[in-house]
């Protein structure tokens, strides 16, 4: 059982028509016209997510995910985000939603699942942060993810922008590569930093309590199932 994993771990499917009907309806113009009017509770994109916002979703996407992030110069809690919270008066509108995906069969075992649901701008993301078990997809979109194991006591900025602190982790970042998946150096900093980037459809496994920073590559549709 991966529940006794104790490093992380890419699923892949063979199946390319999984989770396709989630897919359809997750993307941008069907999400809009179904769920347009419904409430989404937004988080500020620090590590912390202390402050909380809400606002119809389709004023978070035609406003905070059609801006680019890879050049900004602000702080993670000024940037708002939206994963996760879904609770309110349209939690059950979502529930919908969320009855169309499709869990991987690792996690059918668990003895609770609780869904964590979001749409980030392209470079938004989270600094590093823990929590418990947890299998993350991307649905639309890539996304990079970056790991410590839970031995290790980081230092770093809460506040500061994900793709601040992943371009302040070694100067020789460049956009152009990133995207074409060609960024494969540790920083100094961080020995035992793991990196992978998981395209649509792919599933990590993040075991227990360990560290994870992401930043999304484009504009990204994204589920998580904590267990």
């Amino acid at each position: 059982s991966l529940f006794f994993e104790t490093s992380p771990i890419i699923l892949e499917f063979r199946d390319p028509a999984r989770n396709g009907r989630f897919r359809t309806a997750t993307a941008r113009d069907v999400i809009l016209r179904r769920f347009g009017n419904c409430s989404a509770i937004l988080s500020t994109a620090n590590t912390q997510s202390y402050r909380k916002r809400k606002v119809f979703l389709r004023e978070y996407i035609e406003n905070e995910v059609e801006q680019d992030l890879y050049s900004a110069e602000i702080r993670s809690d000024n940037v708002w985000y939206w994963f996760g919270d879904h609770a309110g008066e349209d939690e059950k509108t979502w529930s919908e939603l969320f009855d169309l995906y499709e869990l991987p069969k690792h996690a059918l075992g668990a003895k609770s699942i609780a869904f964590s649901f979001g749409i980030g701008a392209r470079a938004s993301g989270v600094p590093l942060h823990t929590h418990g078990a947890v299998f993350a997809e991307t649905i639309i979109g890539r996304k990079r993810w970056f790991l410590l194991p839970p031995h290790v006591k980081p230092t770093f900025d809460g506040d500061e922008l994900a793709v601040s602190w992943v371009k302040r982790m070694d100067f020789s970042f460049e956009v152009d590569r990133y995207l074409k998946n060609e960024y494969t150096k540790s920083p100094a900093e961080y020995p035992n930093l793991l990196a992978c980037t998981l395209h649509p459809g792919e599933v990590l496994f993040i075991p227990h309590l360990w560290w994870h920073a992401t930043l999304n590559l484009e504009q990204n549709v994204f589920i998580s199932a904590f267990v």
